[in-house]
């Protein structure tokens, strides 16, 4: 016997995502997104602020808070969320 999955009409243009939390302890979670939702939408289901970033890959890339992200990823995919990290400026003294 095969498990089949209807979809109702509103549900067919929604994706599942996995976010893993790099550097932290807090366990990943799967999100429902659907079009329109933006990496902060994201950033925004799962309690994080700007201080945060969500990336495709988790390190070379990272989605603007205002991109959409729907057509970026296929469902089922995992993406990572890391810490902006300031590295600093460079003042100088005259």
């Amino acid at each position: 016997m095969t498990n089949v999955t209807i979809l109702e009409p509103e549900q067919v243009d929604v994706k599942r995502i996995t976010v893993k939390f790099v550097g932290g302890t807090r366990p990943s979670e799967t999100l429902t997104i659907r079009p329109g939702n933006t990496a902060g939408d994201v950033l925004g289901q799962l309690g994080l602020d700007q201080n945060f970033t969500i990336s495709p890959d988790g390190a070379n890339m990272t989605f603007n808070r205002d991109e959409p992200i729907f057509g970026a990823v296929r469902d089922g995919d995992l993406l990572y969320v890391t810490s902006v990290v300031d590295a600093g400026a460079s003042h100088v003294m005259v």
